[in-house]
């Protein structure tokens, strides 16, 4: 089964939540240890989480940071392909302009004077 860049991109975002919590847990219980170690009993612990919590808002910001500017890549691929799409249209356009012109060109003239079978209405010649 193969993946594509989006799937990939929304499995990677969602593990943003496991990350924060195993760092609060690791820095809270490595504090725990260590208290535990060194008889310095609340200290390292609350020292740990503050840690812990630093660490996982840390990998929060950047997993937001790269999405945003995923984003926004996104957003100027998508801008060049609306650009192209225009240019081509455009072409498109003047191309089919130039035929109608072409082909009004190859069309008979219509000649000028009365239809056959109009009746003309005589002129009135000012009085002199």
């Amino acid at each position: 089964m193969a993946f594509d860049r989006k799937s990939l991109r929304a499995v990677s975002y969602s593990t943003v939540g496991i990350e924060l919590t195993l760092s609060v847990l690791f820095g809270f219980f490595g504090g725990r240890w260590l208290d535990a170690k060194f008889a310095t009993e609340p200290v390292l612990a609350i020292l740990g989480l503050a840690f812990g919590v630093a660490a996982g808002f840390r990998s929060l910001y950047r997993a937001t940071m790269r999405m945003k500017h995923e984003t926004e890549t996104d957003g100027f691929r998508a801008a060049d392909v609306g650009r192209s799409a225009r240019f081509a249209m455009s072409e498109r356009m003047a191309a089919s302009r130039e035929r109608s012109a072409i082909r009004e060109e190859s069309l008979p003239k219509p000649a000028s004077g009365p239809a056959p079978g109009a009746t003309q209405t005589p002129r009135e010649e000012p009085d002199a």
